[in-house]
């Protein structure tokens, strides 16, 4: 969980064919620059001191690809019709760890 109750993060391990195939079907958009560091994401993505990136096992990834969501995707929307407010998925471009930072909204 990260800070509140709406947040949390989940790391697993993807190969890079298997992050492009999650990113297609949730339709996430690649978060695009020149500095992909950690500190030109934070300005980028939202709560990101507590999440994904504060994880120990992506504290020292240099290389970061990043996908968001846009906000409450109806590729996130649960059957009980509330949905994820976004998702982010982080990929460190040297292994093959991810990591996935949602907030769930309650309305």
């Amino acid at each position: 969980m990260i800070g509140t109750t709406r947040g949390a993060t989940c790391e697993i391990r993807a190969s890079a064919d298997q992050v492009s195939s999650i990113v297609r079907r949730l339709n996430l958009k690649e978060v695009e620059g020149q500095d992909m560091s950690k500190a030109n994401l934070q300005l980028k993505l939202p709560q990101l001191k507590e999440g994904c990136l504060a994880c120990r096992s992506f504290k020292n990834v240099s290389k970061i690809r990043a996908y968001l969501s846009g906000r409450r995707p109806s590729e996130l929307r649960l059957k009980s019709g509330v949905a994820f407010e976004y998702l982010i998925l982080f990929q460190d471009l040297d292994t093959d760890k991810v990591c996935v930072q949602v907030s769930y909204s309650y309305s």
